[in-house]
């Protein structure tokens, strides 16, 4: 064996393990972030079907942001804001909700997720 080949010998092994940790680096990087969006995405969905239900108590009662707790609740999340508003006739109106849910992501530990909507009822 001449010298130049002994002073490369191993080096295989340093550039295998620096591509493998390349490797599970960007995994770990794409589960986080796969996670994260997919939070976001059921914190919006369960927005939207809150506000839809206080939406839809316009006109039939009085309590809209008391249905929309309720369902916000019923689906991990807490109700932060609630806005409902009628037009003259108090028959329609809409309704905007902001709500939070905590969720527990990989690497990043538990966040917050926050979330808007808007429901209308049409005479």
């Amino acid at each position: 064996m001449s010298r130049a080949s002994a002073a490369d010998a191993g080096s295989a092994t340093v550039w295998v393990v620096g591509f493998g940790l390349i490797v599970i680096l960007a995994a770990t990087t794409g589960v986080a972030t796969g996670a994260a969006v997919i939070a976001r995405h059921r914190t919006e969905a369960i927005a939207d079907l809150t506000a839809l239900a206080a939406a839809g108590r316009i006109g039939l009662a009085a309590d809209s942001c008391g249905v929309a707790g309720r369902i916000a609740a019923e689906n991990g999340a807490n109700l932060t804001e609630c806005v409902v508003r009628l037009d003259p006739s108090g028959r329609s109106g809409s309704a905007t909700i902001t709500l939070a849910r905590q969720v527990r992501l990989p690497v990043a530990g538990t966040r917050m997720v926050m979330a808007r909507a808007s429901g209308e009822r049409l005479p």
